[in-house]
C-alpha cells in the first residue's frame, strides 16, 4: 500500500511539472461555472480581474466547510445505496431497510446543502 500511494504521489508530481500549465482562460471559465472558495484562486483571480474578464462583484468567498459536508453526505448517500441495492438483491430485509433510510437521510440533507448553496450563488 505504502509502496502503491509513493508510486502514485510520484508520477503525479512528475506529470504536473513536466506538463504546461492549464491556460488562463480554461481557469477562468472553471471558476465561473464551479464557483469555488476564493482563497484558493487569489492569483488567478487578481489576473482576472485586472484583464477585466471576472468584475470584483463575480468573486464569491465560498462556504467551503458546508461544501465539504455535502460532499461527505453526498458520499454516504451513494455508498449506502449501493450497500441497500444489494442488501435487496439478496434478500437481507434488515440491512437494506437500514441503508435505504440512511440513504434517503443523506439525500435529503444533500438536497438541503445543495439549496443553501445555490442561494448564494
Amino acid at each position: 500500500m505504502i509502496l502503491g500511494v509513493g508510486l502514485t504521489t510520484a508520477a503525479w508530481l512528475l506529470v504536473t511539472f513536466i506538463t504546461p500549465p492549464t491556460p488562463h482562460a480554461t481557469l477562468v471559465n472553471f471558476y465561473r461555472t464551479v464557483k469555488p472558495a476564493a482563497w484558493g484562486w487569489k492569483n488567478v483571480l487578481h489576473l482576472a480581474t485586472q484583464q477585466g474578464e471576472i468584475q470584483p462583484h463575480e468573486i464569491k468567498a465560498g462556504r467551503l466547510p458546508l461544501e465539504l459536508l455535502g460532499m461527505f453526505i453526498g458520499c454516504v448517500a451513494v455508498y449506502s445505496a449501493l450497500g441497500a441495492t444489494g442488501y435487496w438483491i439478496y434478500g437481507q430485509v434488515n440491512y437494506a431497510s437500514v441503508a435505504t433510510v440512511i440513504t434517503l437521510l443523506a439525500a435529503v440533507g444533500l438536497f438541503r446543502i445543495w439549496n443553501a448553496l445555490q442561494k448564494e450563488a
